[in-house]
């Protein structure tokens, strides 16, 4: 399930529904493995790579096939990932800030507030287990 809405008032972005509506198949296929790599070096040189593109080729198609950049792309995709965790886990802060890609829960609560004008603590308050 997606909401419209989220914690914030804000529009809910999905990256796997973005995901579905790339054409090219070295981006839908990226967009495919991505989910799994998040701790992985997701800069523009090493996806550009990964699809056989040329950073400056790369950067066009994703914005062209995706609708954002790839640094957006992969910080919804981690903000997902971080989101199901506090949802449905008691995992700590740090364990689920590493395991998104965020390295640290200083940077995850960075990427609540500027997309979600929340925190994880509140999103987990808000929509964590009982």
């Amino acid at each position: 399930m997606v909401y419209l809405r989220r914690s914030g008032g804000q529009n809910q972005f999905s990256a796997l529904l973005a995901a579905q509506s790339a054409d090219h198949e070295p981006i839908r296929d990226l967009l495919e493995w991505l989910p799994e790599h998040l701790t992985d070096d997701l800069s523009i040189p090493v996806m550009a790579a990964r699809t056989h593109l040329s950073e400056r080729q790369f950067s066009r198609l994703f914005k062209t096939e995706v609708g954002t950049t790839p640094a957006e792309y992969v910080e919804a995709v981690r903000m997902e990932n971080a989101c199901r965790l506090l949802e449905t886990t008691s995992s700590s802060m740090e364990q689920i800030a590493r395991g998104s890609g965020f390295g640290t829960p200083e940077t995850m609560d960075r990427a609540f507030r500027r997309r979600l004008n929340t925190t994880p603590t509140d999103h987990r308050y808000h929509f964590g287990p009982g």
